[in-house]
């Protein structure tokens, strides 16, 4: 579909919440997330998060003022003899999502598909829309508003596909979902003009609509789901090993993709842990 990259930036944090090591070297490297400029930031509260429950966990998404950019972390403890000796982290990329909401392929002209989270009682748009280039984190929606689009019925864990209205107002033909992989949900739509252009066939053409859309939303979430979850499985199953004391594990550097360039990060992130505690350095990938 589209050659994107999943993962932005990846980082090595200390138990006292120094970032001794990121790709990426922004204004976060080298900072304490418990008392540093970035105290605040979703990357402070899932490092206190994943140190409180030594557990993985995913931060809200947000703008990250570092990256200049929206992001979203997943953090991870590292634990070595049963004693809790930092955290890693992974900073997802936009360029997958922003790919998905804007490419309308097989929608028409109106066609579009549209992401969010909650924000309160209402939500909060996290992707740009075709008629809302700048909606990201900016188009908001309260209680009352939200209620109207079937978005909120996303958010709420439902599936289902029919007439409904936009963000717009407009009439729209739409199938929905929920993402749990972000705790997103998602529309598919299209203008009920569009679809109705031709009275004759309108009942063909709403059926063949919303089959599609449901189809479409099907393989969204499905591609959305695969690109992250599996990615993180395969680190998952590495860092567990790291976790369990085996600091000469190493991830697999062949993937020419971005995964390769995320398995060196995780690489020189554990030679640095075994460096913090005089481990004998690595001599080979495994």
């Amino acid at each position: 579909m589209w050659k994107t990259r999943v993962f932005y930036d990846v980082f090595l944090i200390t138990p006292q919440g120094e970032v001794v090591y990121s790709q990426k070297h922004e204004a976060d490297f080298a900072t304490k997330l418990l008392d540093g400029p970035w105290h605040s930031s979703q990357l402070a509260q899932a490092f206190r998060d994943a140190r409180m429950m030594l557990e993985p966990v995913i931060s809200g998404y947000e703008y990250y003022a570092p990256s200049s950019a929206p992001a979203l972390f997943i953090a991870a403890p590292i634990m070595v003899d049963g004693k809790f000796k930092g955290v890693f982290a992974v900073q997802l990329g936009n360029e997958l999502f922003y790919n998905v909401a804007t490419d309308s392929t097989g929608l028409g002209l109106s066609g579009e598909a549209a992401f969010a989270q909650r924000d309160g009682d209402g939500l909060i748009v996290t992707t740009p829309l075709k008629h809302r280039p700048d909606a990201a984190l900016k188009l908001r929606l309260n209680r009352q508003e939200s209620q109207r689009v079937p978005m909120m019925k996303a958010l709420s864990g439902e599936a289902g596909a029919g007439m409904t209205v936009d963000y717009r107002g407009s009439q729209e033909v739409a199938a929905w979902r929920y993402l749990p992989e972000l705790n997103w949900g998602v529309v598919v739509k299209m203008d009920g003009d569009e679809v109705f252009a031709s009275i004759y066939q309108q009942r063909i053409v709403m059926l063949g609509t919303v089959l599609g859309l449901l189809l479409v939303t099907g393989l969204v979430a499905y591609f959305v789901g695969r690109k992250i979850s599996i990615p993180l499985q395969d680190l998952s199953r590495i860092a567990d090993e790291v976790a369990k004391g085996n600091l000469d594990k190493r991830a697999d550097e062949s993937a020419t993709s971005e995964i390769g360039l995320l398995a060196r990060a995780f690489n020189r992130m554990t030679e640095k842990l075994q460096a913090l505690h005089g481990s004998k350095p690595h001599q080979g990938a495994h």
